[in-house]
């Protein structure tokens, strides 16, 4: 979860958010492993005002995330491929940042912005470490003229490689991010870095527009997508 939220969805709240969510999503995960691969539209291809994949950007981001370990917070933000991204000295002192507001003190960890910074960077599409915090990187997309936002398409505009940004526990701007791995005609499925969780299933419904996962203050609501 990004640098912008970090003590804002402390673990009391991510116990909320999982405990239903998690098991909605498993079971999800586990009836639609077989579904078919839903192919991207005819006619998009790169370019701004486009939608357009990468399954290598998508892999990469995979593999980045296969090797991740709990860090702060027991989240996946500890990662043995980019060490210098680790702050083990604080963490020995304080691995639930107890008393420190990161609005105000960026700690050193695999922030989930790390995910595309380095997924995208190392295929081809430069995303500058700048843009690590959230309002930055979703002003990049946009600025690039590949930002989407999910009310505008359906589960079929949706393809790998893609950055899907998330609304946490009712926020009203994005404060999460992730790389859509694989599509399927019900929802799609991510990575994720600085979460409780490694992947994760988003469901839609039979019209193909996403839904809130979890109830009350949380959830988790798909914002919108950048591409590459």
């Amino acid at each position: 979860i990004g640098a912008s939220l970090a003590i804002t969805i402390g673990t009391p709240i991510i116990v909320a958010i999982v405990v239903f969510p998690i098991l909605v999503a498993i079971i999800l995960f586990i009836i639609n492993s077989g579904a078919y691969i839903v192919p991207p539209r005819i006619g998009y291809g790169p370019g701004p005002g486009s939608i357009s994949c990468s399954q290598a950007i998508a892999d990469r981001a995979k593999a980045i995330v296969d090797n991740l370990q709990p860090g702060f917070w027991g989240f996946f933000n500890k990662s043995p491929d980019y060490p210098d991204l680790f702050d083990e000295t604080l963490f020995e002192q304080n691995p639930d940042l107890i008393g420190i507001d990161t609005h105000k003190v960026f700690v050193n960890m695999f922030w989930c912005t790390w995910l595309v910074v380095k997924s995208y960077s190392e295929n081809g599409f430069p995303v500058s470490d700048d843009l690590l915090f959230m309002t930055n990187l979703v002003n990049f997309f946009r600025g690039e003229g590949h930002y989407i936002d999910a009310s505008t398409i359906t589960i079929q505009d949706v393809c790998p490689g893609m950055a899907v940004f998330f609304n946490v526990s009712g926020s009203s701007s994005p404060n999460h991010v992730g790389i859509v791995y694989s599509v399927s005609s019900d929802g799609f499925t991510t990575v994720e870095s600085n979460a409780p969780w490694k992947t994760m299933f988003y469901p839609v419904d039979g019209s193909g527009h996403f839904q809130i996962v979890g109830s009350g203050s949380s959830t988790i609501e798909v914002s919108g997508f950048g591409t590459p």
